[in-house]
């Protein structure tokens, strides 16, 4: 079965993948072109000129755990990707489960 979209709004701080590198961003608009939404999004720290249009493949639902995600994706680039802390790589399966927001944090 096909994964349904996930649904983001104007304004909406998220994560956001750019030439394999995972950034803070925010969702600035929305557009549907030929039934596929797309999201302007602004990289935080970036000029506008660095906006992109994205397809949600491309975002991450910003949660607890996935600024955990972020944070071990930002060690493993540190690291130079010869991972001397123990950061294991961020799996295809890992992004997928925290951009659908199904990596949530267990309620108290």
């Amino acid at each position: 079965a096909p994964v349904p979209a996930i649904e983001y709004e104007v304004n909406e701080q998220i994560f956001a993948w750019d030439k394999g590198h995972l950034y803070e961003a925010k969702v600035v608009k929305l557009r549907d072109i030929k039934g596929v939404s797309k999201h302007l999004v602004h990289y935080l720290g970036f000029k506008k000129s660095h906006d992109r249009w994205l397809t949600d493949k491309a975002m991450i639902k910003y949660t607890p755990s996935s600024r955990v995600f972020f944070e071990d994706c930002k060690k493993w680039e540190v690291d130079g990707n010869d991972n001397p802390k123990g950061v294991d790589a961020p799996s295809a399966m890992k992004q997928q489960k925290y951009r659908q927001g199904q990596n949530k944090e267990p309620e108290p």
